[in-house]
């Protein structure tokens, strides 16, 4: 890997740290949990009311349907429906707007209602634009919308479901920690009731307030959703600060009413597998995924990060597709110590045996980042299944390679959860 992509990727890095510091800032800002804003991928939906009654139609055939296997098919069924009016955009025949009304394009934001779809998970929810036209960017775990005002906020998160039925009380005490649901937060109503999009999974729906103004905070109101559903627990909190709550309330319930998670997700939180190669991660960290030679991650390229909810930067896994002839593993980890990194090895480079029975070379080094010393283990690595290389780095102030040492040892250079 050269010199030249090793600081590309660095400034990419610096850059998406600095959007997640501000977006932590906006939705501390709004009573939010302080993760970043996060989104996969959007699909334009039809309008409201058509988009509205195709959730119903679909609910009540899941009622029907054998238990949770009907749900999955439903989800299907919705990704391909909602497909259709993306082709139409790209097309340039958008319903949103016809040909006599194509320069009040821009005033009909309001009625424009988009479909956010987890590439990792698979479930999806309907965002309306105005005020959530443009919150996206490139989460796995905790996702997060922001209204264009920051007044408003509606976020996910996702954790690994335990087996059997869920016990909502053990749910809502996760749902305080994972989110950040302040001690004082006071909760109005508590209703056991079913996911209004396919009508039969059980699902605990809460509305609470949190007064946050003896902190120089706001009062702020919340609507939250915790559901269940296959191997995936999902903590859904929509809210607004008390003078923009009334206005916004139909937009986040209808957000949290069109929710769908799939029974037979892609992926589960802490286990990453979705470029074909398999390595498990710390569903605590806040995990990101980014691109180097393309705007987004691919097979043949990307970025995993992950830090801790105060951003400080714990992993980063670097993959590409390169010649073996081309890898130099030595090369790697000095391209890794620089364009941003100021650093100084701590002793030899040595070879390490990972996952498969692969060979590394690692590197252990130091860093005293802006007055703070930091330890810095560097593995590098090639798959010939694949044709990849894997450039692993673990920050950790005593003991990075511990850090890492099970991610390490559960590495697969291809396959999937089997």
């Amino acid at each position: 890997m050269s010199g030249a992509l090793r600081l590309f990727l660095r400034r990419r890095l610096a850059l998406l740290l600095g959007l997640l510091a501000i977006a932590a800032l906006a939705a501390a800002a709004c009573g939010g949990d302080p993760n970043e804003l996060e989104a996969d991928q959007f699909v334009r939906s039809p309008a409201p009311g058509a988009d509205r009654d195709r959730s119903t139609d679909e609910g009540a055939g899941q009622q029907d349907a054998e238990g949770q296997a009907g749900q999955g098919a439903a989800e299907d069924q919705a990704r391909s429906q909602d497909e259709q009016p993306a082709r139409e955009d790209r097309d340039g025949s958008d319903t949103a707007g016809s040909d006599e009304n194509e320069e009040d394009e821009i005033d009909l934001a309001d009625d424009i209602v988009r479909r956010y779809l987890s590439d990792h998970y698979g479930y999806s929810l309907e965002l309306v634009c105005e005020p959530f036209c443009d919150a996206t960017s490139t989460g796995i775990d905790r996702v997060g919308f922001l209204a264009s005002d920051g007044r408003a906020l509606i976020n996910i998160t996702v954790r690994p479901a335990d087996a059997g039925a869920p016990e909502f009380e053990a749910l809502e005490a996760q749902w305080r920690l994972v989110t950040s649901v302040p001690e004082f937060a006071e909760i109005v109503d508590r209703q056991r009731t079913v996911l209004v999009s396919d009508g039969v999974t059980e699902v605990l729906r809460l509305s609470w307030i949190a007064d946050r103004r003896a902190t120089g905070g706001f009062l702020e109101r919340w609507l939250s959703l915790i559901a269940q559903v296959g191997p995936i627990r999902y903590y859904i909190n929509a809210g607004a600060v008390q003078e923009t709550f009334d206005d916004v309330e139909p937009v986040l319930v209808q957000a949290l009413d069109t929710f769908l998670p799939r029974a037979d997700p892609p992926g589960v939180p802490g286990r990453y597998t979705r470029w074909d190669f398999v390595f498990n991660y710390d569903t605590n960290g806040v995990t990101g995924e980014l691109g180097n030679a393309t705007p987004v991650p691919s097979f043949d390229s990307g970025v995993f990060l992950q830090q801790t909810a105060e951003g400080a930067l714990q992993l980063l896994l670097i993959w590409e597709t390169i010649s073996a002839a081309l890898f130099d593993p030595d090369q790697a980890i000095t391209d890794s110590l620089t364009g941003g990194i100021e650093a100084t090895e701590d002793g030899p480079r040595r070879n390490a045996t990972i996952g498969d029975g692969i060979t590394t070379r690692l590197s252990l080094a130091s860093s005293d980042a802006q007055g703070q010393e930091t330890r810095i283990a560097t593995y590098a690595w090639y798959c010939e299944d694949g044709g990849r290389s894997f450039v692993l780095q673990s920050f950790h102030a005593e003991d990075p390679q511990g850090q890492v040492a099970q991610t390490l040892e559960e590495f697969q250079c291809t396959g999937d959860d089997d």
